[in-house]
Parts: structure tokens; C-alpha cells; sequence
């Protein structure tokens, strides 16, 4: 993207260029500057080991960790994929522009980012489980296919899309036959494998969890407390995971 600019303005930016500092550069922190001074309250961030290592441990792998701290005392720890990012890029920019888009709605106070994983304790009470939405699908298709073999008004709830929307959260139905799937071109948002009910076969969407934040919480969470409490209201629940506290947590990459 090119934007052109006046002389005058042009030599005016120059004055505050320190340095190899580039236009581009001179502009991103005139804007700092302004933001910081009308956002008083904008979040705390932090590098580890320090800003310079982190930007090119950033250019060289494409990744990182980020920490993220709420106005409530949660923590969250996220990888932060950055494919696009080169050395000439601008590291703030793509810090406001990314993990801290949104800050104030989502209600972060500090950031630190990392380039190890940090360790951050859990919370979790003895017998707690921490595990990711498909993988409590999985464990429970049994139950379903059971369920929906014996109650055919429940086999249509989960093939109809606004129904599964409403009650799991998720734009797919959580079962789908395979013709439909290849008519609608859907291959990729359906497991591979096939379940048969009454003669018929048909596959579980796979559309459950993601890092995304939707209300301060993520895919992955709200994804998990649907489904969830869809189990437990319809007795599907298995043994092991009842009276359990559970985490919800995001498939890694």
C-alpha cells in the first residue's frame, strides 16, 4: 500500500526520525505515542528475555507464546502464529494488531510474550481434567449413536443445523450422512469415519474448539461447556467424567 504525502508533511516527519528509522517507522510511533496518552489504562507488555531477541527469535521460527492477563486474575497462555512476520516488520504493530486487538472488549490488562512456553499452574483441583472438545466427543460417540438409535427425534435434532447451532454452539449438525457431506462439499469439517443408525450411515462434525476469543473465553471453552452440558442434561455423560472439573483446552497446532 502506497500513501503519498505532502513535502511539508514529509520533512515535518523527518524532524522526529531518529536513527535508520524509516517513514513507516517515524508514523507507528507518533501513533504509540498518541494512543498511549489518551489509553492510560492499556495493557502491560512484557518480553521474554527481552525485545530485541524475542523480535528475531519472531523472525526466524514464526512463532510464539503469548500470556495473556485479565481485569479478573485469569491467565490464558496461547501460541502466537506469526507466518507473515520478517525482519523489517513492526513488532509493536503486529502486537496491537494481534494478540492485543480488541483489548478493551476482551478485557486484557497485561501481556507478556515469550519465546519458551511459559509454566503456568492450572488452578485445577485434584481429580480435575483438562482435555480438548474433540476428544470428549470421541469418547462419547457410543453413547450417541445409542442414544439416537433408540430416540429418532433425537437423531433429527443433531442433524439440523439451526438446532445443533442454538444448543452446541457450532454452524454445522453434529451428524451428517456422507452423501450430504460430498454434495455440500463439507469433507473437511466432517471426521473421516462412518457410524451406522437404523441402515444409514453417517459422520460427527469435526467444527468443535480453536483459540479464537468469543466473550473473553475461548472456541475451545464455550465449544467444551455446550457440549458439556448437552451430555449431562441428556444422561450421556460417562462414569469417569462425571462430578469432574473440567478445562477445556485448544488443540495444538
Amino acid at each position: 500500500m502506497n500513501i503519498e504525502i505532502s513535502e511539508e508533511l514529509y520533512q515535518r516527519l523527518s524532524t522526529h526520525s531518529v536513527g535508520f528509522e524509516t517513514q513507516e517507522q517515524v508514523i507507528e510511533k507518533l501513533l504509540v505515542h498518541y494512543e498511549t496518552k489518551d489509553n492510560f489504562n492499556r495493557p502491560i507488555v512484557e518480553f521474554i528475555p527481552n525485545e530485541p531477541e524475542f523480535k528475531q527469535n519472531l523472525v526466524q521460527k514464526k512463532s510464539a507464546w503469548k500470556e495473556l492477563h485479565f481485569n479478573d486474575g485469569s491467565v490464558k497462555v496461547e501460541e502466537w502464529i506469526a507466518s507473515q512476520f520478517k525482519e523489517t516488520s513492526s513488532l509493536r504493530s503486529n502486537i496491537w494488531s494481534g494478540p492485543l486487538r480488541d483489548w478493551k472488549s476482551k478485557n486484557i490488562s497485561k501481556l507478556t510474550l515469550s519465546i519458551e512456553k511459559p509454566e503456568i499452574k492450572s488452578g485445577l483441583n485434584d481429580g480435575a481434567i483438562e482435555i480438548q472438545v474433540g476428544k470428549l466427543i470421541k469418547a462419547h460417540i457410543d453413547n450417541i449413536l445409542s442414544r439416537c438409535s433408540r430416540d429418532r427425534a433425537y437423531l433429527r435434532q443433531l442433524k439440523d443445523a439451526k438446532w445443533c447451532h442454538d444448543n452446541l454452539c457450532i454452524s454445522f449438525p453434529l451428524l451428517m450422512s456422507p452423501e450430504q457431506i460430498k454434495g455440500k462439499g463439507l469433507h473437511a469439517r466432517y471426521w473421516t469415519a462412518e457410524h451406522t443408525i437404523a441402515m444409514y450411515p453417517y459422520r460427527f462434525c469435526s467444527q468443535f474448539g480453536g483459540s479464537a476469543l468469543v466473550g473473553g473465553k475461548t472456541l475451545s471453552e464455550q465449544h467444551g461447556k455446550m457440549f458439556l452440558r448437552h451430555l449431562i442434561e441428556n444422561d450421556l455423560l460417562l462414569p469417569e467424567f462425571q462430578n469432574k472439573q473440567m478445562k477445556f483446552i485448544v488443540k495444538r497446532a
